[in-house]
Order: structure tokens, then C-alpha cells, then sequence
């Protein structure tokens, strides 16, 4: 309630949606998201991750 009176309600309920999706839970982390001016800042709405290829992982198929 302390950082919307700061911030802004609208700020911070971009803030908290941006701590949601990042997965992260601490008043510290939506503090820090804020006085950082990220609340504003656009997001990607999936997380894309590049698979690894090495040669000593053995992926999905070794284990059928």
C-alpha cells in the first residue's frame, strides 16, 4: 500500500503483474522494479528458451 501511494496505483499494479510473470514474490523485487522505471517497459508474454546442444547431453531421445 506504502509504494502505490509512492508511485502510483497504475505503476504499481504494472509492477506486481511484471513480478508475477518473473516469478518473483518480494516487496523488495516490485520496489525495485519501480524505482527502476520497469513497470513501463514492455515484456515478452512467453519466455523463449534456445536448446542446448553439447555433446555430453544426451537430450529426450535416450531416454525413450
Amino acid at each position: 500500500m506504502r509504494l502505490g501511494k509512492r508511485y502510483g496505483e497504475e505503476r504499481l499494479e504494472a509492477a506486481c503483474k511484471r513480478a508475477l510473470f518473473m516469478k518473483i514474490y518480494s516487496y523488495k523485487s516490485v520496489e525495485s522494479i519501480l524505482k527502476n522505471n520497469l513497470d513501463g517497459a514492455e515484456f515478452p508474454s512467453e519466455i523463449h528458451s534456445t536448446p542446448v546442444a553439447h555433446e555430453n547431453i544426451r537430450g529426450n531421445a535416450y531416454y525413450k
